[in-house]
């Protein structure tokens, strides 16, 4: 049984799947999305202890993910992660 179980969002296929490999050698369940769409419905299928959201996404915003997840309740830790974020970002 893994130690917890993650979400990772990221448009990086690259970045998905090293993510993916080296959590899972830690002993944690990953899923993976390359887009809000398919986080969304992940996110309505089970329940995470930790998500890792990219900020920019080509179908939306990791904030607005982050945003919609808190508004349904949902309280599971997130951390959100970019290449090239911006000091406005990084405040909201």
């Amino acid at each position: 049984m893994p130690r917890a179980h993650l979400l990772v969002v990221d448009d990086e296929p690259s970045i998905l799947t090293t993510l993916q490999k080296a959590l899972s050698l830690e002993g944690y369940g990953v899923d993976v999305a390359g887009g809000i769409k398919v986080a969304e419905d992940k996110l309505k299928k089970r329940t995470y202890d930790l998500c890792l959201f990219d900020v920019m996404l080509p179908d939306g915003d990791g904030v607005e993910l982050l945003s919609r997840m808190r508004a349904a309740k949902t309280d599971t830790p997130v951390i959100m992660m970019s290449g090239h974020a911006t000091i406005d970002t990084a405040v909201r």
